[in-house]
């Protein structure tokens, strides 16, 4: 990712899924693709040229993950592997990536408990567990998402591309205003550092953004660790094993969120 990164416009981490692949000839291709969401990088933007063993997408614990592995789950063609990987269906098998640096504070309404066990999973917590302003912002950058969403109109996909490669511009958040939520890139870090006497605060900063984790949802039973928890890689780096239901992104809340926006029928 941080290769990536190095090479793209603004120094930003790669694209949440935007496209999906299709079949051409009984051959699954990512040209032209259809528009399409997941909470995973867009493959292309790093196999194979970043990324060029796609094992490393499979959890040892992850119960589907052999199955995955054994049964070419992205080959272009299942009936000849010699064809390869298929970039366009990488999917979010094993591990969830939001491509935007994200704090609790800036999701939550107010005086709601991050790890409250009556969080529910649907547009019904939108505005009410989720502070509105932030809700309506997130919603608005999917749009397009949600509007092409099947769509192989390279100009819709373009399109789709752009929307998963922005800043989210939030508005009326109840507690901070108007304020943004920035993608995933380097240096993305400052606008987390709150002490600025402090020589290792931009270090620490990127300690504390988490960029993929294990899956973890509202069902015990997708998670890839038993009893509850997710490895998380930070920006640094550095993987740390957070169990669930502790601080973001394996709380209750960004759970709900995440399984949330998976299902607006996109």
């Amino acid at each position: 990712m941080k290769m990536y990164a190095n090479e793209s416009p603004g120094e930003r981490f790669p694209p949440d899924k935007y496209k999906r692949a299709v079949s051409v000839g009984g051959v699954d291709t990512c040209t032209p693709g259809k528009v399409t969401f997941g909470v995973i990088w867009q493959g292309e933007c790093l196999y194979p040229e970043y990324l060029n063993d796609t094992a490393v997408l499979v959890c040892p614990s992850d119960a589907d993950g052999a199955q995955a592995l054994t049964g070419g789950r992205w080959l272009c063609d299942k009936d000849q592997p010699n064809l390869g990987i298929c970039p366009c269906k990488i999917d979010d098998l094993s591990y969830v990536y939001f491509g935007w640096a994200l704090d609790t504070s800036f999701y939550l309404m107010a005086g709601v408990d991050e790890n409250d066990p009556a969080f529910p999973v649907g547009m019904e917590a939108l505005g009410v567990w989720f502070d509105g302003g932030f809700a309506a912002s997130l919603i608005q950058a999917v749009q397009p998402l949600i509007q092409y969403d099947d769509s192989d109109d390279p100009e819709h996909i373009s399109i789709a591309a752009q929307a998963m490669d922005k800043d989210i511009k939030v508005k009326e958040h109840s507690l901070l205003g108007d304020f943004t939520v920035y993608r995933l890139r380097e240096g993305v870090e400052r606008f987390f550092i709150t002490d600025i006497n402090n020589p290792g605060a931009s270090a620490s900063a990127q300690s504390s953004i988490a960029v993929q984790y294990d899956i973890a949802t509202s069902s015990v039973g997708d998670f890839n660790h038993i009893p509850g928890g997710a490895n998380v890689l930070y920006m640094d780096g550095h993987v740390e094993f957070v169990r669930y239901p502790t601080k973001h992104p394996v709380n209750r809340a960004f759970i709900s969120l995440i399984d949330t926006v998976k299902y607006m029928d996109i």
